[in-house]
């Protein structure tokens, strides 16, 4: 037996001189022999992906775990024997040695083998060319959420058509905007340079979750508003952004320091590059800079410089450069937006070859200026992708503005990604959205229905363009609760309503004139209900009506003697209730 370990010892050295240079997985598993020798080791195991709160894990296929317990060797060995066992052990640790990186390998091209074939659905950008007009959202801290909700947001961006999804790489407190999000600390957590690869794990599970459903990934590699701004980071601490020791918001708007600071930005550049170049071994050991089937592309920073005088206009342009260097596949390099489309369009981004593409954010103006502004851009600058990559809207008409944007994107054939899609969303009161909300279903360019709090009218829209310039059935929304509500906003054309709006009078009893002059009439009631199905008209408060002095029909045409009401045409009123009595012969 001794005399077999040592023939394969020789055989195993012979091989290795001779060989090809082992890959890098090779030499991770010949480096950490001692561990992997003492690990189960089965030919049948895959990598499977275990969902915890904090983790990731590889499992056997199958099922039990079992550890290989050697019985210890005997008593201790004294020249000869010593040495012999010394090369028996040398022999039988090498030959495991290659075996265990051999295995790394297998099981590496296993897990990309499947994921491909899993992904093969992969993305909606792969089939159309990454030139052609896609759609995306922000959800920035997805990979905070825990499994339940991040598959439940995953599957909704997938329903609803989307194809992007853009994250940032940047702490995040737990229960984020009302989520069930973990906190997960930045890269870079407590000092420059020193890295936490926690929030790149699990990145590396949103990465298979997207694969899995044929998404793909733009990611922000850093956000400039965490320089002090909305939150503090290490960066804003080392260069005195902030004063030392503060931490969250602090609304701090230079960051100059950031932009131009030499020792700054080589340390800044070794965080992309470790960011690219960490491995995800949940999809075959790859390197982000290599994972093209999930990625579509990556930026140096959210809005650099953003709400702050440009410190430097080559700053974005020069790391954009850097990434390209690092990036070893069809990746793409975004310029990460300004606060403004003119800001968003400027030569910073436009004219660096480095940047791929140029991403405007904006959440001020109107739909079709805006749409012009990109359209206009891409045709003065044909070899960059121009797109919408921020926008958002807040407010009553949250739905109806959302319909308008996606309408004029779609119309002048725009990229464009909102936001932001988080669960839950926020409604009225600000830009997230959720599927249980009708800027949801305008988003997704689908009919969308709002239900006012009055009981006496439902409004909806049935046609899911629904711009309130040309649309012919406009949505309202309502504010209140009654049927002297405010309705908003007034259409400037006709419109076919699916129902009629119901006023009631606000004068007990209501003034009525018939078109004998000589008979003084009174409702039988202490109200009626007058009713228009042409028109709607727009009051902050309840009217009192009183007949037109020249009408003499016995459908005056009516108008209010306290409010001031705007209709665009003349609306004939009548009653509901003609339950009228004589006040004489």
């Amino acid at each position: 037996m001794h005399a077999l370990f040592l023939v394969l010892a020789s055989i195993l050295s012979a091989r290795l001189v001779h060989s090809a240079a082992p890959n890098p997985h090779q030499l991770f598993a010949l480096q950490s022999a001692a561990a992997l020798a003492d690990a189960a080791a089965t030919t049948n195991s895959t990598a499977y992906a275990i969902h915890r709160d904090e983790e990731v894990l590889p499992r056997a296929r199958g099922g039990m775990y079992k550890r290989h317990r050697r019985p210890r060797m005997g008593g201790l060995k004294h020249g000869h024997h010593r040495d012999l066992q010394a090369r028996e052990e040398g022999a039988l640790m090498q030959q495991r040695s290659l075996e265990a990186g051999l295995e790394r390998e297998r099981i590496r091209r296993t897990t990309a083998s499947d994921l491909d074939k899993r992904g093969n659905a992969a993305s909606d950008l792969d089939k159309r060319g990454n030139g052609g007009v896609w759609t995306g959202v922000s959800s920035y801290y997805l990979f905070a959420l825990y499994d339940s909700d991040r598959y439940a947001v995953l599957d909704a961006i997938k329903s609803g058509g989307f194809s992007v999804v853009r994250i940032f790489i940047a702490g995040v407190a737990a229960n984020n905007k009302g989520s069930n999000s973990r906190a997960v600390n930045d890269v870079e957590p407590n000092e420059v340079g020193v890295y936490d690869d926690t929030i790149l794990g699990l990145v590396d599970q949103l990465m298979v979750d997207c694969k899995e459903r044929g998404l793909k990934l733009l990611i922000a590699l850093s956000d400039r508003y965490a320089l002090g701004f909305w939150s503090t980071d290490c960066y804003a601490t080392h260069l005195n952004i902030v004063q030392p020791g503060s931490s969250g918001a602090q609304k701090v708007a230079d960051a100059s320091k950031f932009y131009t600071d030499e020792w700054t930005i080589s340390m800044f550049e070794k965080r992309l590059a470790h960011i690219m170049k960490h491995s995800n071994a949940l999809m075959g050991g790859r390197t982000w800079a290599e994972l093209e089937s999930v990625i579509f592309a990556v930026e140096p920073q959210n809005e650099p410089q953003g709400h702050m005088l440009m410190a430097s206009s080559t700053w974005a342009c020069d790391r954009a450069a850097y990434l390209k260097s690092l990036i070893q596949s069809n990746i793409l390099v975004s310029s990460g937006g300004g606060i403004t489309t003119t800001d968003s369009l400027g030569s910073w981004a436009v004219n660096c070859n480095s940047i791929d593409i140029v991403s405007v954010h904006d959440y001020g103006t109107s739909a079709g200026v805006t749409a012009s502004a990109l359209a206009s851009a891409r045709s003065n600058h044909p070899d960059k992708q121009i797109i919408m990559g921020e926008w958002g809207v807040a407010g009553a008409n949250k739905a109806q503005i959302v319909a308008a944007f996606v309408a004029a994107f779609r119309d002048q054939g725009l990229s464009w990604m909102y936001w932001e899609v988080v669960r839950p969303g926020k409604a009225a009161s600000d830009f997230e959205v959720w599927t249980d909300e009708p800027a949801w279903q305008a988003l997704i360019g689908q009919p969308y229905t709002i239900s006012p709090a009055s009981s006496s009218s439902s409004w909806s829209a049935s046609s899911k363009s629904a711009s309130l310039a040309t649309s012919s059935s406009p949505a309202w929304s309502s504010s209140a609760a009654a049927a002297t509500t405010t309705w908003s906003p007034s259409p400037t054309t006709t419109a076919a309503w699916s129902k009629t709006s119901t006023w009631t009078s606000s004068s007990s009893p209501a003034a009525w004139t018939p078109s004998s002059s000589s008979v003084a009439w009174t409702p039988s009631s202490s109200a009626a209900t007058w009713t228009t199905s042409t028109r709607a008209w727009t009051s902050s408060s309840a009217p009192a009506w009183t007949p037109s002095p020249s009408s003499s029909s016995s459908s005056p045409a009516w108008s209010p003697t306290s409010q001031a009401w705007r209709p665009t045409t003349t609306a004939t009123w009548t009653t509901s209730t003609r339950a009228w009595q004589s006040g004489s012969s």
